[in-house]
């Protein structure tokens, strides 16, 4: 055994974040690894909702590849939300939305054609 100490990486992956409930729990007492600001709460799913579709109406307006990545980004996190996921015909709607929108990002945020 080693005595060289544990980077901070490793540090991080030896530790566990619930979102849900926003608790910490470390492997072992350093408490260095993530603070409690570290920790957002989930959104609701309707703020997401919200979101994707403000994301949306700016991308009509000017399409880009940025906004196609944020919109994919939030239809990624509605889709794993615990109150659509629990929805399989929702689940998979927004999966197929991540896979088109980072698609569109992938063409610089254009559709080609």
């Amino acid at each position: 055994m080693s005595n060289v100490p544990e980077s901070p990486v490793s540090a991080r992956s030896q530790s566990r974040i619930d979102a849900d409930s926003c608790e910490i729990s470390t492997l072992w007492s350093e408490p260095h690894a993530f603070s409690l600001e570290d920790i957002q709460p989930r959104p609701s799913a309707d703020h997401l909702r919200q979101r994707v579709a403000d994301l949306m109406l700016r991308y009509v307006r000017t399409p880009s590849r940025v906004l196609a990545e944020q919109v994919g980004a939030c239809c990624a996190s509605l889709a794993w939300h615990p109150e659509v996921c629990s929805d399989p015909e929702c689940h998979c709607t927004y999966r197929g939305l991540v896979r088109h929108w980072f698609w569109l990002a992938g063409h610089g945020g254009h559709q080609p054609g």
